[in-house]
């Protein structure tokens, strides 16, 4: 055969291949988006074939994005990215005119949206919609759980799982934060600058998940700093070195086969499965201690633990189909993860937030004083049943709910068309639109978020939360600068009274669909009053005892001013935003790479102004 006659017929193979495999596909799905009335925009591959993102996204889009301008917020360059949602947030929607869109690629079409009437749609009908479970096999480290189930086998896992998150449980989560909370500055006393403040409070929620999730107390500072102290009869490492080694090292744990970690050469890989092996072999003896104290009828004090309760609730269901042992173990695993990450980062950007807007520190501060009164100096007398509900509702339940605003856990939120249906009918701009069975859907959390038809403006506050950039009162850009801060006075529906700006009867209440940190609907987060109740209590005791600053930098030989000092904390603060817009990431969950941002905490009484 010369060579010749190779060269033809590869190429015949390739203009097959290309022509069967991508134009026809391609030509077909955007008839399908037609027929569909939504707006489109192609793109050259599916986003949900993550072998074909992976090498394509670092090959191809490497090559364009090196070669042409920066995208559009349109551009399939854009697009392409499954974090676009966070990079320009409701920016597609704006252009594009709608709030809903199809990217169609010849592997499929996603169906993208930013509009909180479809989103309820999608989210009040789970079995038209449901979850896209093949996503989430990789936290089935140790079993099936509540998170990677659909239908009716989550039924079953709901039903036992949902219980453990009951208001003794959250007694415990608020008594065992507020102490954690207090030991935690323990150490930051000792510093001039907390440059790692985002490690310190992934180790306090760890710690607090640990003593309300699996009955287990964790000191601090933590003990997962020495991985052979403590061990248990039998073991090759302490119990929350375990957990700590495995939370931290998770993503290994999660892509590669346990064989390639158990006999891989690289030292971190296998100290990952030992963690895994570890942890799991702690949590079976922690499960025979429960089940004997549910058996023996002990005090009711030591089931309100997350794992007490499951354990309670397998035993009081016996008769009916119950969690198998690596079931359980899954539960427990990925409420232990998920929860432990969203804490952990919204304490970390609640702080870093309002260093970077002292004014609303005060207001939160202030706001405290009230709810606390004489008690603000002592969290031992804070009232879980008294104290929650108002802090719920004042300045620091508004700072939480705009940090979740701007800062989701997650960037979207995965659904489906039942693909066992032909198509299922949604309302889009008060038209039904046929969506075809399979499609993937995306609730674009980023995006919604910063719907301006759903939010209002921080200005509209006291009790007044219609939109006024609807009517033509304010520019689209000041819109989009607003939705883009953080301002938390948004959320002030009403102030309980005319001197007391930061405390309300109840928060704004968005429209429903339109505000998902949490997810929405059926599938909504389990541990969301968990994780309220948790991030709340912390940011407390740390804002009544303390103020969290910036720390603008000093030049060499330079000397402090009045007019220096406050260019510096403007430029401390430009900094900040430069940082958060480029280097949050998505790790599983919103994180911030690299260094991060040094924070310094001072006592109150040493504090201008406090």
């Amino acid at each position: 055969m010369s060579v010749l006659s190779l060269a033809t017929g590869t190429l015949l193979v390739a203009l097959t291949w290309l022509v069967l495999d991508v134009l026809l596909p391609l030509r077909r799905n955007i008839n399908v988006a037609k027929a569909s009335g939504l707006k489109y925009v192609v793109v050259p591959w599916y986003g949900y074939n993550r072998l074909t993102t992976l090498l394509l996204s670092r090959t191809v889009l490497r090559f364009f994005n090196a070669l042409l301008p920066a995208p559009g917020p349109t551009s399939w360059r854009r697009l392409i990215s499954s974090n676009w949602p966070w990079k320009v947030h409701y920016a597609p929607f704006e252009v594009l005119g709608s709030d809903t869109f199809l990217t169609v690629a010849p592997g499929g079409m996603i169906l993208n949206t930013a509009d909180a009437n479809v989103i309820n749609q999608i989210t009040s009908r789970g079995g038209d919609f449901p979850k896209p479970t093949h996503l989430y096999k990789s936290v089935d480290i140790y079993g099936k759980n509540v998170v990677s189930s659909e239908g009716l086998v989550w039924k079953r896992h709901r039903k036992l799982v949902a219980p453990s998150f009951s208001e003794c449980n959250n007694h415990l989560v608020w008594k065992e934060t507020l102490e954690q909370t207090q030991e935690m500055l323990k150490g930051w006393d000792s510093k001039s600058i907390v440059r790692r403040v985002g490690n310190d409070t992934k180790i306090l929620s760890l710690n607090v998940i640990s003593k309300a999730g699996l009955g287990r107390k964790m000191k601090w500072p933590s003990e997962v700093e020495d991985g052979v102290s403590k061990l248990g009869e039998g073991h090759r490492m302490s119990f929350s070195y375990s957990l700590h080694y495995l939370l931290t090292n998770v993503f290994y744990v999660m892509v590669l086969p346990k064989w390639i970690l158990k006999l891989a050469p690289f030292s971190k890989w296998r100290k990952a499965y030992k963690a895994y092996y570890e942890w799991a072999a702690y949590m079976d003896e922690i499960f025979a201690e429960k089940e004997a104290e549910v058996g023996s009828s002990q005090s009711t004090s030591s089931t309100v633990d997350i794992i007490g309760q499951l354990v309670k609730g397998q035993e009081e269901n016996a008769s009916q189909p119950i969690l198998s042992p690596p079931e359980l173990l899954g539960n427990l695993f990925v409420l232990i993860f998920a929860g432990h990450e969203t804490s952990a980062s919204s304490i970390h950007f609640s702080l870093l937030l309002l260093a970077m807007h002292p004014d609303i520190q005060r207001t939160v501060q202030d706001s405290l004083a009230e709810i606390l009164s004489s008690r603000l100096g002592d969290p031992s007398l804070w009232n879980y049943e008294h104290d929650l509900p108002k802090m719920l509702n004042s300045m620091l339940g508004a700072v939480l709910n705009e940090e979740l605003r701007l800062i989701p856990p997650t960037i979207t939120v995965p659904k489906m068309v039942n693909p066992a249906s032909f198509a299922q009918t949604l309302v889009v701009d008060e038209r039904e639109v046929q969506i075809p069975g399979g499609t993937m859907i995306r609730l674009c959390i980023p995006s919604v978020h910063q719907n301006p038809k759903f939010w209002p403006r921080s200005s509209v506050s006291n009790g007044d939360h219609s939109n006024k950039t609807s009517n033509g009162k304010a520019s689209q850009e000041a819109q989009r600068e607003d939705l883009a801060s953080f301002r938390p006075d948004r959320w002030i529906a009403s102030p309980s009274s005319p001197s007391s700006p930061g405390s309300t009867e109840s928060l704004y209440t968005p429209p429903k669909g339109s505000y998902i940190p949490f997810s929405d609907g059926q599938r909504a987060c389990l541990g969301r009053r968990f994780a309220q109740v948790e991030i709340l209590a912390c940011l407390a005791v740390i804002l009544s005892q303390y103020s969290v600053e910036l720390c603008p930098s000093i030049a060499p030989g330079e000397i402090e001013g009045e007019g220096e000092t406050e260019g510096r904390r403007i430029a401390a603060v430009d900094d900040a935003w430069r940082v958060l817009r480029t280097d949050l990431t998505l790790v599983i969950t919103v994180q911030l790479k690299g260094k991060g941002i040094p924070l310094r905490f001072v006592r109150r009484e040493k504090c201008s102004g406090s």
